[in-house]
């Protein structure tokens, strides 16, 4: 399957350096859901983090930097954004838990696809990315090494 991406160039970069609270606050992200937001690190202070968002076959990954408010709650400034076209029902898109050479790395983001729930790390990765917080910036990366943890492994349930 060929994934339809686009860093950086796609209709979504006017929003980058758009400070908000949620991202459904901007009507065109208003019928999207996130699927899930992890803190991968700091750097030079900051707060760094990803999203996944889901509306009909587009995904979005989001690199975002935690704005501290004097309020205490918390804003994000869009740093860079990926546009993926829908996912195989056998795939997935998992970050914060992935590996690069057996080495943990929060930076890491992977689409993954398994047949296989009962494995320790899903290795057959599609595409890859790094969240550089360095750059800031969504880059590509050869999916060769990467693996990510499979977080129910060994779970019951029953």
């Amino acid at each position: 399957m060929q994934l339809n991406c686009s860093p950086g160039q796609s209709k979504y970069e006017e929003f980058i350096g758009k400070t908000y609270r949620s991202l459904t606050e901007f009507e065109t992200f208003n019928t999207f859901n996130e699927t899930q937001r992890k803190i991968i690190g700091n750097f030079d202070n900051v707060d760094y983090v990803v999203s996944h968002y889901v509306k009909d076959s587009t995904n979005l990954i989001i690199f975002e930097k935690i704005v501290k408010q004097p309020s205490g709650k918390a804003k994000y400034l869009m740093i860079d954004i990926v546009e993926t076209s829908r996912l195989l029902e056998n795939q997935k898109i998992e970050f914060g838990v992935c590996r690069l050479n057996e080495k943990s790395d929060s930076e890491i983001i992977a689409i993954y696809g398994s047949e296989v729930e009962e494995v320790k790390y899903y290795s057959n990765i599609i595409k890859a990315w790094k969240a550089n917080r360095k750059i800031g910036r969504l880059e590509k990366i050869d999916s060769k090494g990467v693996d990510c943890v499979n977080t129910s492994y060994g779970l019951d349930n029953n």
